[in-house]
């Protein structure tokens, strides 16, 4: 094996490493208190159902920021947009809360999240809620879409009605060109015809 050859091999196998690391998602697991890895449950689930294009995360937070890796550090919607991920699991006890501009649920395409976790009125669908995730991600892993993924685990594990959300962003308007080329043609037409 000449040199060259030796070359096109490392190249070839840098690529399948590179292609590799970017058909999985991105799982981020947070700490609960101490430092205790209190959720690795949950993160171990995502992982188990590892999606391509996915970014999941479960820790300390709320719709525009959550404190992954002990509280250190702060992720925030811009980080996650600039991923370019097409779906999210804000796992966030008000992961999901808002989906306003500038928060987690318009930093992917699709997400689902928690909202209002940390209430009284969600004590019973926390225990289940790794059961939960794991219908909807056995729903995606069936070819389901991540609306159905989601309802069909919402009516395996009911108690969870209010405390998870869907959310899918917003299209862009389209501008209509046959009205634009309009408006370029006509309105410089009738400025003439004014004069």
């Amino acid at each position: 094996m000449t040199s060259w050859d030796k070359w096109v091999v490392i190249i070839i196998i840098m690529l399948m490493v590179t292609l590799a690391v970017q058909s999985r998602g991105t799982v981020i697991e947070g700490a609960f208190e101490d430092c205790d890895w209190e959720w690795r449950p949950w993160a171990t689930n995502a992982r188990a159902w590892d999606k391509p294009d996915q970014f999941y995360e479960i820790g300390h937070g709320y719709s525009r920021a959550f404190y992954p890796y002990c509280g250190r550090d702060m992720v925030i919607p811009e980080n996650i947009a600039a991923g370019g991920y097409g779906f999210g699991f804000f796992a966030s006890c008000s992961g999901l809360c808002s989906t306003a501009d500038g928060t987690f649920a318009e930093s992917v395409d699709e997400a689902v999240g928690y909202c209002g976790m940390d209430e009284a009125s969600c004590a019973e669908c926390w225990p289940q809620t790794v059961a939960w995730q794991d219908t909807f991600y056995r729903e995606m892993s069936n070819g389901a879409e991540v609306q159905e993924a989601f309802d069909a685990a919402m009516n395996a594990v009911p108690a969870c009605l209010p405390c998870l959300r869907y959310h899918k962003k917003r299209e862009p308007e389209q501008v209509n060109e046959t009205q634009v080329v309009l408006a370029t043609v006509i309105v410089p037409w009738l400025m003439r015809w004014r004069e």
